[in-house]
């Protein structure tokens, strides 16, 4: 079984794969332990972080190995977004910002990893419908495909680097399943929370498949974590503290913290999207004890100063 709908994992020999590291790639932290095996011959763990409770490959692919893996990235996938229901999946973002992003008139939203944009045009739009003026889009991704609104009050433009965007705020800063596919994820990280403006908000979503791996094992099933793809399993724990990881806890406050929206969609991948329901309802009663969740999702508003 797989994580998402539309990548699968592979098995890297040792030329695709760097050195063991031994500090966490999240806060440097020494003390890791192996939780689960990736993959065999040569060996790649899950390590988790007893510090800020991130869990990480053990041994990272090489850039050749990333290459390869991204260079089909899309191709399954006609709308180029990793999301099958897109214009669900944008209202479930508008309507949890919509009340903090209120009292702005325009909106410059940046989407890091964003495919086409389809996802961050469909938010924008329901802004608008919502009284904004002039929704403007930033769309960071190596994916080739654009495209172009048909609404003149959204402007929708494309980098295929953060770094290209370094002096520019934005209001609202979109980062859904794009942190596990990064190596070194902390400096684009901190870059995503230094782009902020007041007031703004952050969103991301990422797998939390720890718990389902080690159920599938017992179960002798197995679910495919997409490895290369998926570097970082990032669930409540490490979430919840990444205000601290980041040492930005005076500046932004945690809105919500939970299991992530479904991916999968009833009318395409009926079973896959009952199972990902079924899954994650117990934590709506037993709380972050839970994990079999598959997912996670938060938002964090920047402050006022």
């Amino acid at each position: 079984m797989r994580v998402t709908t539309a990548h699968e994992g592979k098995h890297l020999t040792e030329q695709f794969l760097l050195q063991e590291r031994n500090t966490c790639p999240f806060c440097g932290n020494k003390k890791l332990k192996r939780v689960f095996q990736l993959q065999e011959n040569p060996d790649v763990f899950l390590l988790k972080c007893f510090e800020c409770f991130a869990v990480s490959a053990s041994r990272m692919p090489s850039q050749e190995a990333l290459d390869s893996y991204y260079a089909g990235y899309y191709e399954t996938n006609d709308k180029k977004v990793t999301m099958g229901n897109t214009g669900k999946f944008a209202y479930h973002i508008f309507k949890n910002t919509l009340p903090h992003l209120k009292d702005k008139k325009e909106l410059d939203i940046l989407d890091y990893g964003g495919g086409n944009g389809d996802i961050s045009l469909n938010i924008a739009n329901n802004f608008i419908i919502a009284g904004k003026s002039n929704v403007s889009i930033t769309v960071i991704d190596y994916n080739s495909e654009t495209k172009i609104s048909e609404d003149s009050r959204i402007k929708i433009k494309y980098y295929n680097k953060l770094s290209l965007v370094k002096d520019q705020k934005f209001d609202m800063v979109i980062a859904s399943a794009i942190i596990e596919h990064i190596p070194n994820p902390m400096v684009d990280l901190n870059f995503l929370f230094n782009c902020m403006h007041e007031n703004a908000v952050f969103y991301a979503r990422t797998p939390y498949l720890l718990p389902l791996l080690r159920l599938f094992k017992i179960l002798s099933m197995k679910l495919d974590f997409t490895y290369p793809g998926h570097v970082h399993d990032l669930g409540s724990d490490f979430w919840n503290n990444v205000l601290n990881i980041i040492q930005r806890k005076s500046r932004f406050s945690i809105l919500k913290s939970k299991p992530s929206f479904v991916e999968a969609s009833f009318k395409e991948n009926f079973f896959i999207a009952l199972a990902a329901y079924l899954f994650k309802a117990p934590w709506y009663i037993i709380g972050d004890k839970y994990g079999l969740v598959g997912g996670w999702e938060i938002f964090i508003k920047s402050n006022e100063k």
